[in-house]
């Protein structure tokens, strides 16, 4: 126990900083990988987060602090932006390249980040260059807090869609084709949920393609959640023969009224109330359909889905719900947008309403207006620009930057207007005022529809029209319920005006949504400065790269993820950190200091405790033993499809009935009712059934041989029957359920069990399981890799829960259902729930025996190893202060070199011409007589005297000065300039 509670203890100081005491964490663990798929009918690679495209969604509430720890098993850097979520005082965790330096494929890095008072439906993506085109995207649902009601009634389910265009060419081909000057061309098709069109049309849609079902309930009313995760394609988005009620867009709630279609632009998310009001006479279509693109492509770019109640009486047939009535007509979408407004009465994340906060009473302190133009070429590259620069993204990244000050990363000259020059690549950023209120105005000169995004912040949209913006523009401004969301589409040849405070202190991306003219460099950021608190806390796992790669070495937490206190290079280079320091310097002087952290105490400690350790580690390796070791992984795709189980399923009803009185199931459900992953598959497709009379009453059996993990799970239904006039009571149950790894019948698991009427009964009460409710029994299955059995892999079952049907509790009511025909029945069904989420890895490993026992009673080894960790700490310290010390004694030594040369120079021009002004004893400034210096300056003068030279009598005096004598480590310490460590 003491070693278990140091190691808890250990994890937690690893963990992340909270976000803020008191709130809820959730937490979740991604791998990105590529996945096989081909949702248009073309295999390729798509990006997917544990196996799963679209990936997991993050589902929490308001306050909430949630934590992703990605491990990226691309073959490329990765990093994962959080779509409308502000980041409030957590710039470093917004996951764009001006912000972080990007995950290395086969690293990871846990991004911490808390929910202030957001509510509403956003989307996750990687925002690295392209990725999203290749899929990694994902739901961010945010929840009201319940002492928050929501402005309209509860709906009845949740429906999440991802629509979107898509190319069947991958997102490295893409980007070739981008930089090699050629533009990207009209998508593929348009993909609802990472799934193709329903064959709505043999002409247009070839057969083959799996399509999205979305299953609901006659009568009930779902929010359908709808997010544009493509490309540049803007979308329409309709139901058949449904209204959709919006209500909700970006986290704000809006004024409620009723679409038959939306246009839905690239990075937009909308929520919306539909009810299941038609007769159900067909299933219905689901439409996302292209806008703005040529005639010829819109049947190729309009994806299908289903809606099918749970009554439908046939499938759905006839052509789709009309789209608007002109293809490129913009005048019908600038006028819904101008549409959607604030709900200001509704509450958001706080109890106040949302229309508490006047926008339109601030007085706006900087104005922006942002011009694009149709991609260029710059340099001889292809290249899109704002105000006519196309921002580049430096090697280190701007926040990164701005702490450490590192000079030439960044220029705080963007432009304010067009500038009417030649374009240029740069890097060039907004400076922003903190807590003022901003302008921007998007001038769209480009041909295309472009969205808008900001990072950091919900602005208002208070106006957009067609033609040029002009200072009379401000006139048509909505300054009261204008809409506050993150992404705004901008339509060719007009304008869009955005107002926003700027109270959330760091340097936020301000990007166009279209992944291809993002790409090219139609993006720039806004530095937002605190001066009081800029909030650049580095968290401890942060990525170095670029100019300040160097420091990740020294970054106290691996961005691989493991956390390493003491490093072994540092023992290497630094052996005499646990004695008396030395170095030389000089002619072979000593120069002494002695530590100040570690004494020679601590150093004497730290020596005995490593040897005793080693002497434990000997003696583990003497006495070592073998145990069985359970360890459990997150399971990914591949894993699961490597079990390959034999599952044999047998339940007796303990009663007097036969298999002659069974109705033989024929299907079996798969998924959960209610929900778009519910399926109802005939039973032959994965069960052979069976049933035999035994002594006890009728057997079910249910075989499946080489079944893999399902992702879904399975529900199988049947009944006994009572014969006319013989009635026959169920006493019970007896089950038995094994799985062995198909081709193995060497190992086996298996569940069995018993469950009587008699365990539910007291001295006067009788209870069966006769009625027309069904009795459930819900078994586990869970994944087991033996590693010490040669990687068998089998599936574990356990029994989870019992749930009794109808019942009876006296023998007046027994004796009454059995003479009633309707009671008659014996419902029974096999809920199979797979846990599909982790793997438990067994092997057989070696462990000590008494050591063990004595760390469990005493806590001994424990407490070392917290020494252990102490002294480590102390002892990084110390050599970060020794580095230090080695930079000044380098200087000390440098300076000691030159007097040593200087002094070798005065002694050759000494010897040679004797100038007395080089002996700085002598002060008389004369030349000696006979010296060389004396010649020259008698021929110099026109004297004719022959030229005396120096005979070996000569007698030169000794010129050179006494050695300095040992120089003070402390005054040698104060002859320096400071060194950069310090």
């Amino acid at each position: 126990m003491p070693l278990l509670l140091l190691l808890l203890l250990l994890l937690q100081a690893a963990s992340p900083a909270p976000a803020r005491a008191g709130d809820p964490y959730a937490y979740y663990d991604w791998e990105v990988s590529y996945v096989s798929a081909q949702p248009l009918g073309v295999k390729q690679k798509v990006i997917g987060i544990n196996g799963q495209f679209p990936g997991p969604p993050l589902n929490v509430t308001t306050n909430w602090n949630v934590v992703v720890n990605v491990r990226n098993a691309l073959d490329e850097p990765l990093l994962l932006t959080w779509n409308g979520v502000q980041q409030r005082k957590t710039a470093w965790q917004d996951g764009v390249l001006g912000t972080n330096c990007a995950i290395p494929a086969g690293w990871n890095w846990t991004y911490t980040f808390q929910v202030k008072d957001q509510v509403g439906s956003f989307f996750y993506f990687p925002s690295t260059p392209l990725h999203r085109t290749a899929g990694g995207y994902g739901a961010i649902t945010i929840n009201n807090r319940d002492v928050i009601p929501i402005p309209f009634g509860f709906p009845d389910g949740d429906i999440t869609l991802f629509i979107g265009d898509w190319y069947n060419r991958g997102h490295k081909e893409l980007r070739r084709a981008l930089d090699g000057g050629n533009l990207l061309g009209a998508p593929d098709g348009v993909l609802i949920n990472g799934l193709g069109p329903y064959q709505y049309n043999e002409s247009v849609v070839p057969p083959g393609i799996v399509y999205e079902r979305i299953n609901v309930e006659p009568g009930k009313t779902y929010r359908f959640r709808v997010h544009n995760v493509g490309v540049s394609t803007s979308l329409n988005f309709r139901i058949q023969n449904h209204n959709l009620l919006l209500v909700e867009t970006e986290g704000s709630y809006t004024s409620q009224q009723n679409y038959t279609n939306l246009d839905i632009h690239v990075g937009q998310s909308y929520s919306f109330l539909v009810t299941m009001d038609q007769n159900a006479s067909t299933d219905y279509y689901v439409v996302a359909s292209a806008r703005f693109v040529d005639a010829a492509v819109v049947d190729k770019l309009t994806g299908v889905a289903i809606l099918h109640y749970s009554n439908s009486q046939g499938p759905a047939s006839g052509p789709l719900p009309d789209p608007p009535n002109d293809q490129y007509d913009t005048a019908f979408s600038i006028n819904q947008a101008r549409s959607i407004r604030w709900n200001v009465t509704a509450s958001g994340a706080r109890p106040n309403p949302q229309g508490s906060f006047h926008y339109g009473d601030i007085t706006v302190t900087d104005v922006y207006l942002l011009q694009s133009r149709p991609p260029e070429l710059i340099d001889g590259k292809l290249r899109s620009t704002l105000n006519e620069i196309s921002y580049i993204a430096p090697s280190t990244p701007l926040v990164l930057a701005q702490l450490f000050n590192v000079p030439g990363v960044y220029k705080l000259d963007f432009p304010n207007h067009p500038m009417n020059r030649l374009p240029k690549v740069d890097t060039s950023i907004i400076n922003g005022t903190y807590k003022g209120f901003m302008e921007i105005i998007f001038q769209n000169n480009a041909t295309t529809v472009q969205s808008y995004h900001l990072d950091g912040y919900a602005f208002f949209v208070v106006g957009m029209d067609y033609g040029l913006w002009t200072e009379n523009s401000r006139g048509t401004y909505n300054k009261w319920d204008g809409v506050a969301r993150s992404t705004i589409q901008v339509f060719p040849g007009a304008w869009t005006a955005i107002l926003v405070f700027l109270d959330n202190a760091g340097i936020w991306n301000l990007r166009v949504q279209n992944l291809d003219t993002w790409y090219l460099g139609q993006e720039v950021y806004i530095n937002v400065v605190n001066p009081e608190d800029n909030g650049s806390t580095l968290p401890d796992n942060a990525i170095f790269c670029g100019a300040l790669s160097s420091l990740q070495k020294f970054a106290g937490r691996d961005p691989r993820g493991e956390t390493r206190l003491f490093r072994a290079r540092y023992w290497v280079s630094r052996l005499d950190c646990l004695f008396d320091n030395s170095h030389w310097a000089g002619d072979q002087q000593v120069l002494r200091k002695r530590k100040t952290e570690l004494g020679g105490t601590c150093s004497m400690a730290s020596l005995i405790l490593f040897t005793g350790l080693l002497t434990v580690l000997l003696y583990q390796a003497i006495k070592r033993r073998s145990i069985e070791m359970h360890r459990v992984k997150p399971a990914n795709a591949p894993d699961l499809l490597s079990f390959v189980n034999d599952l044999e399923f047998h339940i007796t009803t303990v009663s007097g009935m036969s298999c002659a009185q069974a109705v033989a199931p024929s299907t079996f459900a798969m998924g959960t009712a209610g929900s778009t992953d519910f399926r109802v598959v005939p039973l032959p497709t994965l069960f052979t059934y069976s049933c035999a009379n035994t002594s006890q009453g009728p057997s079910i059996t249910l075989k499946c041989n080489g079944c893999r993990m399902p992702p879904r799970d399975h529900f199988v239904s049947w009944q006994f029957v009572d014969l006319q006039g013989q009635p026959a009571a169920a006493v019970g149950f007896q089950f038995n359920l094994t799985a062995r790894q198909h081709g193995n019948n060497k190992h086996v698991s298996f569940v069995s069990g018993t469950v009587k009427s008699d365990g539910y009964a007291d001295d006067s009460k009788l209870r069966t399981f006769r009625g027309q409710e069904s009795n459930v029994l819900k078994i586990q299955l869970f994944p087991q890799m033996y590693n010490n059995l040669g990687n068998l892999r089998i599936l574990q079952p356990l029994v989870q829960d019992f749930t009794q049907g109808s019942a009876f509790f006296d023998v007046g009511s027994l004796n009454a259902s059995l003479q009633n025909p309707r009671d008659g029945v014996v419902n029974t069904t096999l809920y199979v729930s797979y846990l599909s989420d982790y793997i438990v890895e067994i092997s057989n490993e070696s462990v000590v025996g008494p050591v063990s026992l004595l760390a469990s009673i005493g806590g001994l080894y424990a407490f070392s190893v917290a020494i252990c960790l102490c002294l480590m700490t102390q002892c990084e310290a110390r050599i970060k202060k020794l580095r230090d010390e080695d930079t000044r004694m380098l200087t000390i030594l440098s300076k000691q070199r030159a007097r040593r040369n200087w002094d070798k120079v005065r002694k050759f021009v000494m010897y040679t011409w004797c100038p007395s002004n080089l002996d700085p004893t002598d002060k008389s400034g004369q030349q000696p007589e006979g010296s060389a210096m004396d010649s020259l300056h008698r021929t110099f003068h026109k004297r004719r005297e022959p030229i005396r030279q120096a005979t070996s009598d000569v007698s030169i005096p000794n010129r050179v000065p006494a050695d300095m004598g040992a120089t003070d480590i402390e005054r040698a310490a104060e002859m320096q300039l400071p060194s950069s460590s310090r």
